[in-house]
C-alpha cells in the first residue's frame, strides 16, 4: 500500500526527492520512476541504458536515509506532469523497477509485445532468468504511465533485488557504492547491452 495516491500528493509532503532527466532528442525513452533509495539500482541501470542507446532518460530518485518506500507511487497513479507530458511524443517507453526477492530473476511485461519478445529473448541468451511478469506486475493496464506514449504501449522490466545487488561490485547497492560507476560490474553492461540491442532490433522510425 502506497502511502501517498499521486505524485501530486507526494510533491506536496516530501522535500527529500530529486528528479533527473536527459534529453537526447529521441524517439525512445528509458525511465527509473521508483529510483534512489526506493527500488535500488533502477536509476544506474536506466541511465545507463539510456546512455548506450542515445535514448531520453527520466528518474525519480528517493533520498531519503532510510524508508524511501514512502516515496513509492504506482505506476497508475504516477501522474508526474512532465513525465506525462514528454512520455506523449515517445516511440518507445522503457520503465526499469525493481521487486523484492533473493533471486537473481527479472520479469518483463508491458503492451509492446514485440519489444517484450525481443529483450526477452536477448536476456536470456545473456544469461539472465527472466520470466513473463505475474499479473499483479504486469504493467499492462492503459493507464500505467509507461504505456501513455504515443503508441500506448510499453516495457515494464522488474528486477529482483539480487539481480539489481549482482549490478554492483561486492553486491553493494547501497547509494554510495552504486553511484560510483567504477562499482557497476560486467553484469550491468552485459544486461543494460541486452536491452540497448531489442531496442535497435525494434526499428521504429525517428520522426
Amino acid at each position: 500500500m502506497d502511502t501517498y495516491k499521486s505524485m501530486t500528493e507526494l510533491v506536496r509532503n516530501e522535500k527529500e526527492w530529486m528528479i533527473e532527466t536527459q534529453d537526447r532528442n529521441s524517439k525512445s525513452l528509458i525511465t527509473a520512476i521508483h529510483g534512489g533509495g526506493i527500488e535500488c539500482g533502477t536509476s544506474e541501470l536506466a541511465l545507463l541504458v539510456a546512455e548506450l542507446s542515445n535514448s531520453n532518460y527520466f528518474t525519480f530518485k528517493g533520498l531519503k536515509p532510510k524508508n524511501n518506500r514512502t516515496l513509492h507511487v504506482t505506476s497508475t497513479n504516477y501522474d508526474n506532469p512532465n513525465l506525462l507530458y514528454w512520455n506523449q511524443f515517445m516511440n518507445v517507453t522503457i520503465a526499469i523497477h525493481g521487486y523484492s526477492s533473493s533471486e537473481a530473476n527479472s520479469y518483463i511485461g508491458g503492451l509492446d509485445e514485440r519489444l517484450i519478445s525481443l529483450i526477452t529473448h536477448n536476456l536470456k541468451v545473456s544469461g539472465f532468468n527472466v520470466e513473463a511478469a505475474p499479473d499483479r506486475i504486469a504493467g499492462r493496464e492503459i493507464n500505467n504511465i509507461t504505456n501513455k506514449n504515443a503508441y500506448g504501449m510499453g516495457v515494464q522490466i522488474e528486477i529482483s533485488t539480487q539481480q539489481r545487488k549482482e549490478f554492483f561490485s561486492r553486491n553493494d547497492f547501497s547509494q554510495k557504492n552504486r553511484e560510483n560507476t567504477h562499482n557497476w560490474t560486467e553484469d550491468m553492461y552485459y544486461y543494460a547491452n541486452a536491452i540497448c540491442a531489442a531496442l535497435n532490433d525494434r526499428k521504429w522510425v525517428e520522426t
